[in-house]
């Protein structure tokens, strides 16, 4: 099975180009999709320059620049809809991807369309492992929404999920900051699907300055509440 791992950026040239860096030689992504959400002009060129000089013309990495912001939410759509393969690793700029996370992804062999195949370790600060295995829908997911450790899985992103199956049940949603995620667990969710935590997936999330969560926090645990009740609905 090959990958495409979708890179969704804004304003982080030195982050995209260290998101990826111990996996541009894994034979099991044969393309990296970058999409950057127009960014600053400096940056955007940064970020540009930065993949030339330390990439030169590697044929996996294919980079866009929005004309517009789309936001968080639209850019995570953009970048799924770019990529060409199947089975997507849609990945958040700010982390960095390393091959045991594909270890562990390629040991649950056989993958599911309407499955999203979830990491149980965003290391340092996010662990799931309580929940590594766990296979859940609209209706079992209600059983852990009062352990405080699982809700922060929800927001996390940073999973495989499949391309067809993403896109179809993508709904936009303008009022959404940095609680998109969520907003698309929801509708996920609702679609009748799936979400697997995945034993040993791990990768490296950074939280810091550049956080847009950080920068709208208030709002978006506000948001956040708001989609946990509408999942409770389902």
């Amino acid at each position: 099975m090959k990958l495409s791992l979708a890179i969704t950026t804004y304003n982080r040239a030195e982050m995209t180009i260290k998101s990826f860096y111990r996996v541009i030689n894994d034979e099991r992504i044969d393309e990296i999709v970058i999409v950057d959400d127009c960014s600053d002009p400096y940056e955007y060129n940064r970020l540009f320059d930065l993949l030339i000089l330390t990439y030169k013309k590697n044929s996996k990495i294919k980079f866009f620049r929005n004309n517009v912001n789309l936001g968080m939410l639209q850019n995570k759509k953009e970048a799924v809809r770019k990529c060409s393969n199947e089975w997507v690793i849609l990945f958040d700029s700010d982390n960095i991807l390393t091959t045991d996370y594909i270890h562990a992804l390629q040991m649950e062999g056989d993958l599911k369309k309407d499955t999203i195949y979830c990491p149980d370790f965003a290391k340092p600060e996010f662990n799931f492992t309580n929940y590594s295995g766990l296979f859940y829908n609209s209706k079992k997911i209600k059983n852990y929404f009062h352990y405080r450790d699982f809700r922060p899985h929800l927001n996390c992103c940073n999973y495989v999920l499949n391309r067809e199956e993403f896109l179809k049940s993508f709904v936009p949603n303008p009022d959404i900051k940095e609680s998109d995620t969520i907003w698309i667990a929801y509708n996920w969710l609702k679609n009748g699907n799936n979400f697997k935590i995945v034993p040993n997936m791990h990768y490296f999330h950074t939280v810091g300055d550049h956080s847009g969560w950080l920068k709208n926090a208030d709002l978006n645990m506000q948001h956040n509440d708001e989609i946990i009740e509408k999942i409770k609905q389902l």
